[in-house]
């Protein structure tokens, strides 16, 4: 079976929430963020000791036990590079958007 790039467990990069790879796959379907705190930035984790308790994870282990979940990716994946080997530039920042760092930084 083919991967489909999203891990089984992932973490909120906002409020640390964590995220099971059927949430993930309902947001993608229906458009509303995977995470009650609206963000939709996200990176692969392992769960702590208490999560593992949580009913949406136990769903995730029922479902991963009857197969019914694609693999996650595997170690060294990286993104395909776009058409023409080329990533898109950004613009420089202006002199204006520059700012000098404070003390302490």
């Amino acid at each position: 079976m083919k991967t489909d790039g999203i891990y089984y467990f992932n973490r909120c990069r906002r409020c640390m929430t964590l995220l099971t790879k059927l949430q993930i796959r309902k947001s993608f379907t229906t458009g509303i963020p995977p995470c009650a705190c609206g963000s939709g930035m996200f990176g692969p984790t392992n769960p702590l000791w208490y999560e593992w308790a949580l009913p949406r994870v136990q769903r995730m282990v029922v479902y991963q036990l009857l197969g019914k979940l694609a693999p996650a990716p595997e170690d060294g994946i990286v993104p395909p590079i776009p058409a023409g080997g080329q990533f898109p530039s950004v613009a420089p920042l202006s002199p204006d958007e520059i700012r000098t760092p404070e003390d302490g930084e």
